[in-house]
């Protein structure tokens, strides 16, 4: 029999001499482990602030800066243009605002709106330098908890923050900004400046912006009459305008299966903020802003709100709004939007920046130009045709200075302009028939080594990747079905705007890819582009005057894009330059100036004996480009003399053909 084997841990040191461990040996290893552990700890959390405080310079400290005197202010912003002759800046007009707010300074608020406000939204305000540390962390731990609690840890001071950047997005990003942004607006600012801020930007429901608008709104009174009970009933408001508005005629149906009213919502958080004034410390008395019997006497205070009916909009008296210019009105869209990039705010809060804060914006209009157009516009006999039904042909013009990307004049429909913020035909975007070939063909073409005498040949063969409805190899037609003469020289093809050339010199010469990169380098992005023969070489992609303003500027400027400008730089009410376009304005060559100077040449041919003869104009040389969207639903022209280019659209608002 197999002699058994001893598998006893005893049994298999058995014949050996154990070794031993002396303690100290463990204790140390013991020590350096714990030593090694400590020292990656600390390397690692090195390396993480570093990272951070490298975020913060580079990322938020540009960022952070937010004055609080371009919110109260309540001072118009001023547009200015240059004079031809002088060169001094002259003011044009103000730009208005139009929001149902009115401010009121907090000497002239009741108390009990600043005492309601902290209690129930900031206890810890007066102590805090912007950040509750407390409420920070507690909502910090619930989010990586997973928590569903609505609790927040935001201050008056970065509710007051997100309210005039218009930030609000849930992101870590935006958090972090928010609490540098709120340290650093304590250091500059009072805690009465911040509660006055706070009260007349926050939302309170019908349209009522601040706490002035509010209580005339509620309780047809000033914010200065106002009880502890009304002013906590207003408070309330803030925390869910939709669902704590004590006006609105609504129901809510629990899930237990009562119902609700929002007045009736709006009553139980009136008397929870009552119940908290009356347990939170006035730091200046060092007792509780209510005492009980004057919290329960604002409890049983009956509310009497007003029967006004709607919005608080007839609330706001004003002078009469002002009809900007079809030019204005797009300034005040692109000082809006460029503003809101400079400052890394919402766009809301930068129209309430142009609206208040008394910018000063240096505009590229001329005002000689402007008019001239503007006068052509409003007489609707100048463009007096309608279509079977009735409507009236429409029409967008935008005129620009090539050489330095400034638009000087720009109108967006027929007849006098009578409102702000209708329909700009200028800025939409519309099919361009055949005024893209210079863009998209010819130019392309002699920049790759063509010439205006190279030969495409105008006859209706298949063309090699241009497909019918069915697949299979097609060609495209001329305007009219006809005209086809063999053999033609581009400068020939162009003038009589043949359309079997055009596309055969894209498929030939150029190629849809890089036809495309050159739409790209003169400003027109992927959205405005139908990347196919039929939107590159016939036009069926949809441009906007002014991109084809710019495009032909290019041509004009001796190949070299400048990114169309509406103003030249903002100047805040202390004198400094809030944005200056010209420092960042995008410059650079797209075609060779010989390419440039080739297409120029043949394009005044197109005018003076091609399809553009009605283009003319007396002692003065022109060259450009007409296109006929599909099926005549429209027409464009774009162009150059040797001051501007420009482009003008007509065609009816409901692409009906012509």
């Amino acid at each position: 029999m197999e002699e058994r084997r001893n598998t006893h841990p005893q049994g298999a040191d058995h014949s050996r001499k154990r070794r031993k461990v002396r303690p100290g040996h463990v204790a140390g290893g013991v020590v350096m482990t714990v030593f090694t552990l400590v020292l990656i700890g600390v390397c690692t959390t090195l390396m993480l602030l570093g990272i951070f405080m490298k975020y913060v310079n580079t990322s938020l400290l540009p960022t952070l800066e937010v004055r609080a005197e371009d919110y109260t202010m309540s001072q118009s912003s001023v547009v200015y243009y240059q004079d031809k002759e002088s060169g001094r800046w002259v003011e044009f007009q103000k730009v208005h605002g139009q929001e149902n707010r009115v401010l009121i300074d907090i000497d002239d608020m009741s108390p009990y709106l600043w005492q309601a406000a902290v209690s129930i939204e900031d206890e810890r305000f007066f102590s805090h330098h912007g950040v509750d540390w407390k409420r920070t962390l507690g909502a910090t731990l619930l989010t990586l908890t997973g928590s569903n609690d609505s609790y927040g840890g935001s201050t008056i001071t970065q509710q007051m923050l997100k309210n005039m950047t218009g930030e609000n997005q849930n992101t870590i990003n935006r958090k972090v900004k928010e609490i540098f942004r709120a340290l650093e607006f304590e250091k500059n600012n009072t805690k009465s400046q911040i509660l006055e801020l706070y009260l007349n930007m926050i939302y309170l429901g019908s349209g009522c912006g601040g706490v002035e608008t509010a209580a005339e709104y509620y309780f047809g009174k000033s914010a200065k009459d106002l009880t502890a009970a009304e002013s906590a009933c207003i408070i309330a408001i803030t925390n869910n305008p939709s669902l704590y508005n004590p006006k609105y005629e609504r129901t809510y149906t629990r899930k237990d299966g009562t119902t609700v009213t929002p007045r009736q919502l709006n009553k139980k958080r009136q008397e929870l903020i009552l119940d908290k004034m009356s347990k939170v410390i006035n730091p200046d008395t060092g007792k509780p802003y209510l005492t009980k019997e004057e919290c329960e006497a604002a409890k049983a205070e009956p509310l009497n709100f007003t029967d006004t009916s709607g919005d608080a909009s007839e609330l706001v008296k004003t002078d009469g709004i002002e009809i900007n210019n079809w030019f204005v009105e797009q300034l005040i869209k692109d000082v809006t939007t460029d503003l809101a990039q400079a400052k890394s705010i919402s766009y809301e809060a930068a129209q309430r920046l142009v609206n208040n804060s008394g910018y000063q914006i240096y505009c590229t209009m001329d005002p000689d130009i402007q008019k001239i157009a503007e006068d052509v516009y409003a007489d609707l006999s100048n463009l007096n045709v309608h279509s079977a039904k009735g409507h009236q042909l429409q029409s967008g013009i935008t005129i620009m200075d090539p050489y330095t990307g400034n638009i000087v004049g720009m109108v967006g429909a027929m007849g006098p302009k009578t409102q702000n913020l209708v329909d700009n035909y200028a800025v939409q975007k519309h099919q361009v028939g055949s005024s893209i070939k210079p863009l998209t063909v010819y130019a392309p073409a002699i920049d790759l080594g063509a010439s205006p005498a190279s030969i495409a040949y105008n006859m209706p063969v298949p063309i090699s990747g241009w497909k019918d409805s069915s697949g299979k190899d097609s060609w495209p037609k001329n305007y009219g079905g006809g005209g086809y003469k063999g053999p033609q020289s581009f400068r020939s093809a162009l003038r009589n705007s043949y359309n079997t050339a055009a596309a055969q010199i894209l498929m030939t010469y150029v190629g849809v890819s890089r036809s495309v990169e050159y739409l790209h380098l003169m400003g027109i992005p992927d959205k405005n582009i139908n990347a196919d023969p039929f939107g590159l070489a016939l036009g069926s992609s949809g441009l906007t005057p002014v991109q084809m303003a710019v495009a032909f500027g290019t041509i004009a400027n001796k190949g070299v894009y400048q990114q169309p400008l509406s103003f030249s730089r903002i100047v805040d009410s202390n004198g400094n330059v809030v944005v200056d376009m010209h420092q960042q304005q995008d410059r650079h060559q797209v075609f060779k100036p010989s390419t440039a100077y080739l297409v120029v040449d043949m394009l005044k041919e197109a005018v003076q004996s091609g399809t553009g003869t009605k283009a003319k104009i007396s002692s003065q040389v022109v060259a450009g480009k007409t296109g006929t969207n599909s099926d005549s639903k429209g027409v464009f022209f774009a162009g150059m003399t040797g001051w501007y280019s420009g482009s003008v659209w007509i065609g009816h608002d409901n692409y009906k053909a012509l």
